[in-house]
């Protein structure tokens, strides 16, 4: 996806901060802060280096995002994540107070939106508990009350590597990782060790997903979609084209059904066969990926 429609942000912050009208709020307030250090990656691209794609049960929770997103991100790009969790709203404020005024890298806290509740730039801190933050969903600088702050939830500052110059991997040596990583991900959800902690049947996440599934989780699989496309036009191998337009219908189709008439029989069975394109594609995938390895050799 080509970002668009871009605006720069300081308010307070050390520098400028640049942020893309058309990134997911998921996403957007990462991308934001490896923009400003000069590291302008597409959001397929972000998705794949974090291992965005899940699909699993987790204490009885449906896991369709990756938890640990920021942390593996972080970690493939060399970049320092500094995670805090605080006991009470007081030692919240107080924190971000202190590293807002003496960090080169600002605070990010969850925050509420209408939307749903998403990671944020901390611009300024106030006397009264109150912040400027840099809104994912409106894509502006927005003045938030503590009651919106959700202090009982991590808050992190990402320290880009080599911090005022920071150096990151070229883009095609950023594709090659992304690749490593998801074909990582696929072998490690088959041990014995992960489905000690993570349920993956199958039919278990459908009946799940069927009840529980959101709009924000649809959105996330449009993301699983163009990320597919973005190895494709990578490799110059198109063996997943099909399939990855099979894939957007059954997408559409469900969006469609959550926002109609939310059959949960519907669901389920549009739920089931978009599960199964991603098995056979992110397969295929991982295949072509070992055929063009052993070709280039």
């Amino acid at each position: 996806m080509e970002k668009l429609a871009k605006k720069s942000y300081k308010n307070g912050l050390k520098k400028d901060y640049i942020v893309y009208g058309n990134i997911q709020p998921k996403l957007s307030a990462i991308d934001t802060k490896l923009c400003s250090d000069r590291l302008d990656m597409p959001p397929e691209l972000m998705y794949l280096l974090g291992n965005g794609y899940s699909r699993e049960i987790k204490d009885e929770r449906l896991v369709l995002f990756n938890d640990t997103f920021i942390s593996d991100l972080s970690g493939c790009l060399g970049i320092y994540l500094e995670d805090y969790e605080e006991a009470d709203e007081e030692t919240f404020y107080e924190a971000i107070r202190k590293n807002s005024a003496i960090n080169i890298a600002p605070p990010m806290i969850y925050v509420k939106y209408m939307e749903g509740t998403y990671l944020s730039i901390v611009c300024k801190v106030f006397d009264d508990h109150s912040y400027d933050v840099i809104s994912p969903v409106d894509k502006e600088i927005v003045h938030i009350t503590s009651e919106r702050a959700v202090y009982n939830r991590s808050w992190y500052m990402m320290n880009s590597p080599r911090f005022i110059s920071p150096v990151f991997r070229s883009r095609n040596q950023l594709m090659e990782e992304a690749l490593y990583r998801m074909k990582q991900k696929r072998n490690l959800v088959h041990t014995t060790e992960y489905q000690k902690i993570y349920e993956i049947d199958v039919d278990i996440i459908c009946e799940k997903a069927a009840e529980y599934i959101t709009e924000e989780d649809i959105s996330e699989r449009y993301l699983f979609h163009d990320a597919m496309k973005l190895i494709e036009k990578y490799k110059e191998h198109y063996g997943t084209e099909e399939l990855l337009e099979n894939y957007i219908k059954i997408l559409s189709r469900l969006k469609q059904e959550l926002t109609g008439k939310n059959d949960r029989d519907e669901k389920y069975a549009l739920i089931r066969g978009l599960f199964q394109l991603e098995d056979k594609i992110m397969d295929e995938i991982c295949e072509t990926v070992e055929w063009l390895g052993e070709k280039q050799v």
